[in-house]
């Protein structure tokens, strides 16, 4: 089925599914994303998250239901940072802008900018991709998604392979941003405590068939979470019957479960 058309700024899928070959990989997966909030799609290897992710991007063929995305503007992160190996990073951050028709003055001074929030110095930037360490390529790629002012950003286990250290001050510029404007955010992770730090909502797949098997929603601001509140919620989640079973978890010992509505969460 065709894109369905395109209304209020917000993204819907609406029963979509899709299949490589004779393998269903996702079925059914209904969603509402609107502007200025962070939704997390969490689930085990092989469950469909980055094919789900893949079709909302326009990377694949829609198949099977409807995908609306009311949004003007979308930037993509992948887990690798996918930079052009014989441009500068700033020529990278600059990459989009330039797709746009940017004049070459204004698209590095708007990469300039943009960079300097990420801790990137003139001298980083005149350095190619293998000249900068893994972190520091994850800094120019999120800053190539960002600098493009995205409606809606696509995270697809962006932040997956870098030290605590690293992923915390990544994840303040993310939220930083979020703040700053109604940035509509779809992030893939298999993270759990992650997808608490940073979503509004979070919603936990099943395998074979890839669907959403349940979902959770958190009434405060991601920034305004101290490390207590998102272990908290982490561990709630952790007990829950069905998130154990999405992940293949034995079930827990018996316990009093930790209720998600008194740390401030609420099932969908």
């Amino acid at each position: 089925m065709a894109h369905i058309g395109v209304t209020a700024p917000a993204l819907e899928l609406a029963g979509v599914g899709h299949a490589y070959r004779a393998r269903t990989v996702l079925s059914g997966i209904d969603l509402h994303l609107p502007a200025g909030r962070i939704h997390a799609l969490v689930g085990p290897s092989g469950c469909g998250k980055t094919t789900l992710l893949h079709l909302v991007a326009g990377l694949l063929p829609l198949q099977d239901g409807a995908i609306r995305n009311g949004f003007a503007r979308s930037a993509c992160m992948f887990q690798q940072p996918r930079l052009l190996p014989w441009k500068s990073a700033l020529d990278n951050i600059a990459l989009g802008l330039k797709a746009r028709g940017v004049p070459r003055a204004a698209r590095h001074a708007q990469a300039r900018d943009q960079a300097r929030r990420f801790g990137l110095d003139d001298t980083a930037l005149a350095q190619y991709p293998q000249q900068l360490s893994g972190g520091m390529q994850s800094r120019v790629a999120l800053a190539r998604a960002l600098v493009l002012a995205p409606d809606l950003l696509l995270l697809d286990e962006a932040f997956s392979a870098l030290d605590v250290g690293l992923k915390a001050e990544l994840y303040r510029q993310l939220l930083a941003e979020q703040a700053r404007r109604p940035m509509a955010v779809l992030m893939i992770t298999h993270d759990l405590m992650e997808a608490v730090r940073l979503a509004h909502a979070v919603w936990v797949m099943a395998p074979e068939p890839g669907r959403i098997a349940t979902g959770f929603r958190f009434d405060d601001a991601p920034a305004q979470r101290t490390d207590a509140q998102v272990y908290a919620r982490t561990a709630g989640l952790l007990d829950d019957a069905t998130v154990r079973a999405c992940f293949g978890l034995d079930a827990p010992a018996p316990a009093a479960p930790l209720a998600l509505a008194a740390v401030g969460g609420l099932r969908c």
